[in-house]
């Protein structure tokens, strides 16, 4: 079912989930009424990255989790300051790119080390005084 084909007025909150079970980027559908945490949950069940159409204030750690699970990518709509170790890590130990997402002030030889084994050409996000002593590993 496509959400945005239909009218604001018969976008119920059952319609809705029943739309983000099959499609999660349907949730920039939903209207702003019906936005609660179980339909952004659903949607990023569906889809990691519907985290970008998540609102601010339903934005949490739990939810940045299972985006970074389904997709690692969506770390990028994780605001920084939701941002931990654990989640850049397990962003960057699935794909080595999502290391330019990463905040400055959680960047760590070590989390670079896992982006370049992962995937050498990140080597390219790797902050300059890590750069030559990863160099080697990107090959």
């Amino acid at each position: 079912m496509a959400l945005r084909h239909l009218p604001p007025a018969l976008r119920t909150t059952e319609v809705c989930l029943r739309a983000l079970a099959s499609d999660g980027y349907a949730l920039q559908h939903v209207p702003p009424p019906q936005l609660n945490d179980a339909l952004c949950r659903a949607a990023i069940e569906r889809e990691g990255l519907a985290l970008q159409f998540v609102p601010a204030e339903s934005m949490t750690p739990a939810l940045g989790a299972l985006a970074i699970e389904r997709d690692p990518h969506a770390l990028q709509y994780l605001p920084d300051e939701l941002k931990t170790e654990a989640l850049c890590i397990a962003a960057v130990e699935r794909n080595g790119h999502t290391l330019r997402h990463v905040p400055a002030g959680l960047l760590t030889e070590a989390l670079c080390v896992a982006a370049v084994k992962r995937s050498p050409s990140a080597l390219r996000y790797v902050p300059e005084q890590w750069r030559d002593r990863l160099r080697a590993m990107a090959g």
